[in-house]
């Protein structure tokens, strides 16, 4: 190989290897359709997620293998946490309820949320706090905000989000009491306390985020874009 090749194949060889760096994740493609919330499952170390163009929830691999889906009744969904090992809260933007459904798929009950009245920029997602029995449900814009609520779905407080232009997806981190959110239009990754205080924040070039997980016990950070159809693995550090 003359000098010159082998230079530019040290090139281009060296600039994979920094993009890859920088970019510092994985992306799985998916067969879940427009895929939007996500949440990650402790127990079986594993992942679930809505489809907001059907009625499905998906059951995940850390890789992206769909290992079980169950539909229910509601379309539109948009968010989803675990309340326990065993039931799940989905959060539908049609119906503006909270949907609380067993892993197999049997709808428990059903909890009303805000509605601003606006189509298509409503709920949009949801995060529980195991400890505090709290939910916080997220409305994506106009405008953009974060309702806390107690056990029973009283409302117990409200926040406009100035500090990101939309609310994508939200997760909330039992490990360390933190919740995490997404902004699609602002491509950031946030860290919060619990009064909405950002602790850290990351830019990314994924697109469309709609649901964000933590998992410390893998140490990584998952996000799943609606448009792409992709799971993205990023190093939690």
């Amino acid at each position: 190989m003359s000098n010159i090749k082998l230079l530019t194949a040290v090139f281009i060889f060296g600039f994979l290897i920094s993009c890859e760096q920088e970019n510092n994740y994985l992306s799985i493609k998916l067969t879940i359709p427009e895929p939007s919330g996500l949440v990650y499952d402790n127990l079986r170390d594993e992942l679930w997620s809505v489809s907001d163009e059907n009625h499905g929830i998906y059951q995940l691999s850390t890789n992206g293998e769909i290992l079980k889906r169950v539909e229910i009744p509601d379309g539109d969904l948009e968010g989803i946490a675990f309340v326990d090992d065993s039931t799940l809260a989905v959060l539908s933007e049609e119906s503006r309820e909270v949907v609380f459904v067993s892993i197999n798929g049997k709808v428990i009950d059903r909890k009303p949320v805000f509605d601003n009245g606006v189509f298509n920029n409503g709920p949009e997602g949801i995060a529980y706090d195991k400890k505090n029995k709290t939910y916080w449900v997220a409305n994506e814009k106009n405008p953009a905000l974060i309702v806390k609520y107690d056990s029973l779905f009283n409302e117990i407080e409200r926040k406009e989000i100035d500090f990101a232009r939309d609310v994508s997806g939200l997760f909330y981190d039992n490990v360390d009491n933190s919740l995490w959110m997404t902004s699609d239009e602002d491509n950031k990754i946030l860290k919060l306390d619990t009064e909405l205080n950002i602790l850290k924040a990351y830019d990314t070039n994924i697109k469309q985020m709609e649901g964000i997980a933590i998992d410390h016990k893998n140490k990584a950070i998952y996000i799943v874009s609606d448009s792409e159809e992709k799971l993205y693995v990023l190093k939690l550090k």
